[in-house]
């Protein structure tokens, strides 16, 4: 058993004060699952930023529950994520799967939803370094930026890994995200991060260039399938 496993072995409750209502963890690129034809599955990138999530919950308590919204249907990205968090021990009615929401601006446009109707007031935003200036943008536009706060995937881990072995661990938040497609990523994520600003500035929670694009180039920009075969191509 590993230790983000442990963790989340069930635990007696305890009354006590949390600094968020909810965790969402946003999901970063899809990939289809080569061992079930047509069925989506986590890809590395989600699979640490639901780690992070966990430790967020079940370790630092930072929550009651965690909000999972996720892209597709019948099974969401958010329904797989969901199943890995059962069989790590995390009690079902915690986890809220929120589907069909293909963008990282439809899946913050529901939170702000639950937030403007008064369902949540403190939320914490799990997402990677790389991807929360745009993640920022768009709470700001949708005007929810005083209610929620990023948690860093990659500065979470990081930490969880060092404490885990009392300072010995050389890693760092950057050995997190060192994959063979980790620089096209980044350069998508800088020129998404200038539209996204460009909107907000001109348009506030509209957002139609960023709209535009995903209309334009499809359901996922930051595609893990379209990435690889560029790096193979």
């Amino acid at each position: 058993m590993t230790e983000i496993e442990s963790l989340s072995r069930p635990k007696p409750e305890v009354a006590q004060s949390y600094p968020f209502n909810a965790l969402v963890v946003l999901p970063y690129t899809s990939r289809q699952n080569t061992s079930r034809q047509k069925q989506k599955a986590m890809t590395y990138y989600t699979d640490l930023a639901l780690s992070a999530g966990l430790i967020a919950l079940r370790v630092r308590h930072q929550a009651p529950r965690i909000i999972l919204p996720g892209e597709y249907e019948n099974p969401s990205t958010g329904d797989i994520e969901k199943e890995s968090l059962i069989k790590r021990g995390v009690n079902p009615e915690m986890v809220e799967v929120i589907p069909n929401c293909n963008s990282t601006l439809e899946q913050l446009r529901v939170i702000a939803k639950k937030i403007n109707s008064g369902q949540l007031e403190k939320v914490g935003i799990v997402c990677f370094s790389f991807h929360q200036r745009r993640v920022r943008e768009f709470l700001k536009g949708l005007g929810i930026a005083s209610t929620c706060h990023i948690v860093e995937v990659e500065q979470v881990l990081s930490d969880f890994i060092k404490e885990k072995t009392r300072g010995e661990s050389s890693i760092t938040k950057e050995d997190f995200i060192k994959t063979p497609t980790s620089w096209q990523i980044k350069l998508i994520e800088t020129l998404l991060f200038l539209i996204s600003k460009t909107d907000r500035v001109l348009f506030q929670s509209r957002f139609p260039l960023t709209q535009y694009l995903k209309t334009k180039i499809g359901l996922n920009i930051t595609d893990y399938e379209k990435l690889e075969s560029l790096k193979s191509g």
